[in-house]
């Protein structure tokens, strides 16, 4: 019977990929399996071996394997994460001391900060007749908001020894004013300081307690000039006085150590008062460089004035000028007398005679009598103009005029020099109060712009 065979399969792994080595005898390409047909039953006969260079590719069991392996590994990652996310290592000891970890130290923030004085305004006040406080006001800016305080020191230590804050609402300004703030601080022979604020408040010292107290509706009682209220309060220098302008918009001076009162444009005639107590004394004041005479020099000027503790004396300067006799326009041709100091301001000023002190000696125009007592005169000077020329303090005899000391100090500036007792405050270089005694001996010495305060932020 003959055979028919449409497609012969490998009967170890049933793959098609047969080649027929001879005749009957065919080889699997997939498992190399090597097998034959039986012809008279149609048999396959199959021979399935494995040699050492042969590798087992059976389908069903390398599947199996690459399954046992992809899972051993899964079982191996699983089992790593595992232990980092579960279970922490011990912390590393170094002979038996457990190293710890940093400590997280948190940012210090600040909650306050200090400022610098905005302004400030510096005075020797007199307590009594041996004793003096100095004085400074500072005003303060934080956020745009402005502080007010008194700061007292020991004139001789330059020791803080008080500072008050003063309750100011500087949104109220006196009438005319249109800056941000205005603070004065002036001499009072009554009351040792007054303190103008934004023209409007009105404090004075307390020689007592040592600080400023505002005054009241009472402290102008004894005018009816101000009934109708005050309307601003103002310093004049040339009257040493009070301008005050009331609530009707008229303008006065007071005079309030002697408590008058007159007219802004009337206020000279207090310099023709007669005085109740009149003394003589003698004072010494620099002339100052004439425009009309150039070839005058500087001269220090000894002269005698009628005096009363509380009166004002009127402004004068020494000053070599032409004297027409009267009030007028004048030509070259007009006719004149040489003099020093002209004769009405001589006589609202109360004086009686003058000379020149020291008629041997030239000066600079930066020359000033800074203070006296009975015996010696203390002169501030710049014995040159030069630039670098610093100020030489010295001391003269009243007697004579001979030079008592000199001494030579490195400030380039001096200004608001004043005598308290036997003391002497001046402000040297624009910005250091400086006090010194009756022999030139520096006494204290405060930077007003130092004084910081304290602030919140």
């Amino acid at each position: 019977m003959a055979k028919t065979i449409k497609k012969i399969a490998c009967p170890q792994c049933e793959s098609y990929k047969i080649t027929m080595i001879k005749e009957d005898y065919y080889l699997c390409n997939n498992c190399q399996t090597n097998f034959f047909l039986d012809s008279n039953d149609i048999t396959i006969n199959h021979n399935h071996k494995l040699d050492g260079n042969s590798i087992n590719h059976n389908a069903d069991i390398g599947k199996k394997i690459i399954k046992v392996l992809l899972g051993l590994i899964a079982l191996f990652i699983v089992y790593q994460v595992t232990q980092v996310f579960l279970f922490q290592a011990p912390k590393p000891t170094y002979n038996n001391v457990v190293v710890a970890e940093p400590k997280q130290i948190e940012p210090k923030v600040e909650t306050t900060r200090e400022i610098q004085p905005y302004f400030t305004q510096n005075l020797l006040i007199a307590v009594d007749d041996e004793h003096s406080v100095e004085t400074v006001v500072a005003l303060y800016k934080n956020n745009n908001e402005y502080m007010l305080y008194t700061i007292l020191f020991d004139p001789i230590t330059g020791k803080e020894l008080k500072r008050t804050a003063m309750d100011v609402n500087f949104a109220t300004k006196g009438a005319g004013m249109h800056s941000d703030y205005d603070v004065q601080l002036v001499p009072s022979l009554k009351h040792g300081a007054l303190l103008i604020v934004n023209k409007y408040f009105l404090y004075v010292f307390d020689k007592v307690n040592q600080i400023f107290v505002s005054v009241d509706a009472d402290y102008f009682i004894d005018h009816p000039e101000f009934t109708s209220g005050i309307a601003s309060i103002d310093y004049q220098n040339f009257y040493k006085a009070l301008e005050i302008v009331n609530n009707l918009g008229q303008s006065y001076i007071l005079f309030s150590d002697i408590q008058k009162v007159y007219l802004k444009d009337k206020a000279h005639e207090v310099f023709n008062l007669k005085l109740p107590n009149p003394t003589t004394v003698t004072r010494y004041k620099f002339s100052q460089a004439s425009y009309e005479f150039s070839d005058e020099i500087i001269q220090l000027i000894e002269y005698q004035q009628k005096h009363d503790k509380y009166y004002p004396a009127g402004y004068f300067k020494f000053q070599w000028t032409k004297d027409h006799g009267g009030s007028g326009v004048f030509t070259d041709r007009s006719p004149y007398r040489k003099v020093l100091l002209l004769p009405y301001p001589q006589k609202q000023a109360r004086i009686t005679s003058y000379r020149d002190f020291t008629p041997k000696r030239q000066y600079t125009a930066y020359s000033e009598v800074i203070a006296q007592d009975e015996e010696s005169i203390m002169l501030a000077l710049k014995l040159t103009i030069a630039d670098n020329e610093t100020y030489t303090l010295q001391k003269l005899s009243r007697k004579d005029g001979s030079i008592i000391w000199s001494h030579k100090k490195d400030w380039l500036s001096l200004r608001q020099a004043h005598q308290v007792n036997n003391q002497v405050f001046f402000q040297a270089n624009h910005k250091l109060n400086v006090i010194v005694d009756m022999d030139g001996n520096i006494l204290s010495e405060v930077d007003p712009s130092s004084i910081a305060l304290t602030v919140d932020i």
